[in-house]
């Protein structure tokens, strides 16, 4: 669902992919084999990092859970800007979203989870997609 909303929103405001982004999409079953497992070492590092660190970090920094949350996305988003706006965007949505469920369960795996199911959906599944429109 989260994925359809965001593609949704890059179609209207017309916002073109990345070429590196494009350029680095799996097509073989081999770069498939290890994009998943990149997708899950990436989702697993990335949430140890942004939401295991950085959003207690900047809870404690900022004293609100909310702006902790904020700012760790609006990071995690700018990490992404070789995607360009769409994709700065793109992870800075997925990235408040995966904060959601640490915050109200003290857990890191929900969000390790979801992050490496949504990194496999859109190399595995959305990539051919994405590879046609191009």
């Amino acid at each position: 669902m989260r994925r359809a909303v965001t593609l949704a929103a890059t179609r209207a405001l017309r916002w073109q992919e990345s070429p590196l982004l494009v350029h680095l999409l799996p097509r073989t079953c081999g770069e498939k084999l290890a994009f998943s497992a990149l997708a899950v070492a990436a989702g697993t590092a990335e949430e140890l990092l942004f939401r295991g660190f950085l959003l207690p970090a900047l809870d404690t920094a900022t004293g609100s859970a909310a702006l902790a949350a904020l700012l760790g996305s609006a990071v995690f988003g700018f990490l992404h800007n070789h995607q360009r706006l769409a994709g700065t965007a793109r992870a800075a949505t997925i990235g408040l979203l995966l904060a959601l469920p640490v915050l109200a369960t003290g857990s890191l795996l929900p969000s390790i989870a979801a992050h490496i199911a949504t990194d496999l959906a859109a190399g595995l599944l959305l990539a051919d997609w994405l590879l046609r429109r191009e």
